[in-house]
């Protein structure tokens, strides 16, 4: 998994940032815990699901190929940074093309070494 620097994350989550990256990396069973990714179809945007859906077996393997930009404690904590995510990409690029835009914002993080360090530690 690839994460967005500047990951969305909930108020109640923020102290256990860092434990939380580390368990996903380490595969660790997560409840209660929703992932904002980039779609998986090009022609949607976002979506979210539940972090236990990653033990799926279509999720487990493709785990690697998504691109975190949130994590919430809940459904409508996820609902509420995608509203959230939704209105800075608006006001930072202007545009709608969520996609586009973080894609764009992790291939400059991945081009200067700062997404290396997670990569490196599977």
């Amino acid at each position: 998994m690839q994460y967005y620097k500047e990951l969305y994350i909930s108020k109640t989550l923020r102290t256990k940032k860092e434990e939380i990256l580390r368990k996903l990396e380490r595969r660790d069973m997560l409840l209660r815990l929703y992932l904002i990714v980039l779609a998986q179809r090009r022609q949607n945007h976002l979506e979210f699901f539940d972090a236990a859906m990653l033990y799926q077996k279509q999720f487990w393997q493709k785990r690697e190929d998504l691109k975190v930009i949130g994590i919430a404690d809940s459904y409508d904590e996820a609902a509420g940074l995608i509203e959230q995510i939704v209105t800075d990409v608006l006001r930072n690029s202007g545009g709608t093309n969520i996609r586009e835009y973080f894609e764009s914002r992790m291939a400059s993080c991945q081009d200067s070494g700062e997404n290396k360090e997670r990569q490196q530690a599977k």
